[in-house]
């Protein structure tokens, strides 16, 4: 039986798409042959240089800007993907931010900004461009979590908080879009060592997962790349940790 979805000449958006994992997520897209937008906030110069080595597999790519904290820009990067894209297909909630806060000294900004970025900003994407699909046009959603959603990240309690709605999000999102659009999560472990994080602190506590092992960016994408594929999964989470969010290990407690 052929797939139900062919990856090539689709589009897609992928916020965050010009750094970090939301840049390798986008390459392997443009690899498999769709075309990609790109959303960014505040890396313009990057975005373009994705720009250029998107292009280079064959396919079309264009960057827009928004500031996903505010709705209105949400609503402004739907009208600009559909205007240039016509419609997408493939939505990969990427943005992300890795802010300190603690419980104790924890502010309402915060907490709001986070769950604007990490929950409501997806929803508003993926809703405005998956809501309506065009004749029962078949699409698929990876909202980038993290694998540790359902511990209690001390040092980083505003961002638990916001990713654990999106979870949440997701399979509220996978039933209502259901049957034409697929909504799943992929869930990050040690991967990339947060800005200002050493990457020997980020190895040793990758060791104290059961694989024993960091993971690599590679590992994620092929994560995402099969949410994408697959014809008959919604409303599930990949965790890409080596099983450290079913221990205690990791960076469970200390976030």
């Amino acid at each position: 039986m052929a797939p139900r979805f062919d990856v090539r000449n689709k589009t897609a958006l992928v916020t965050g798409g010009a750094t970090r994992i939301g840049r390798a997520i986008a390459t392997a897209l443009a690899k498999e042959g769709a075309n990609v937008i790109v959303h960014y906030n505040t890396s313009a110069a990057p975005a373009e240089q994705a720009l250029a080595a998107l292009e280079g597999h064959g396919v079309r790519a264009n960057a827009f800007q928004a500031d996903l904290l505010e709705p209105a820009q949400c609503e402004h990067l739907v009208e600009e993907c559909l205007a240039w894209a016509g419609s997408v297909q493939i939505v990969v909630n990427s943005a992300s931010s890795f802010g300190k806060s603690s419980l104790a000294e924890l502010e309402a900004a915060d907490v709001a900004a986070n769950m604007q970025l990490h929950a409501l900003a997806p929803l508003l994407l993926t809703r405005g461009l998956m809501g309506k699909p065009a004749d029962g046009e078949p699409g698929r959603v990876v909202n980038m979590i993290d694998a540790y959603v359902h511990t209690y990240q001390r040092t980083h309690v505003a961002y638990n908080l916001s990713k654990r709605s999106l979870l949440d999000l997701t399979g509220m999102m996978a039933l209502e879009f259901a049957p034409d659009v697929t909504v799943n999560a992929v869930a990050p472990g040690l991967i990339i060592p947060p800005e200002g994080e050493g990457a020997d602190r980020h190895a040793d506590l990758a060791r104290k997962a059961p694989l024993a092992d960091r993971g690599r960016v590679a590992d994620v994408v092929d994560a995402v790349l099969y949410l994408v594929k697959a014809d008959l999964v919604t409303g599930q989470t990949i965790y890409v940790d080596g099983g450290a969010h079913l221990s205690a290990g990791g960076r469970m407690g200390e976030g």
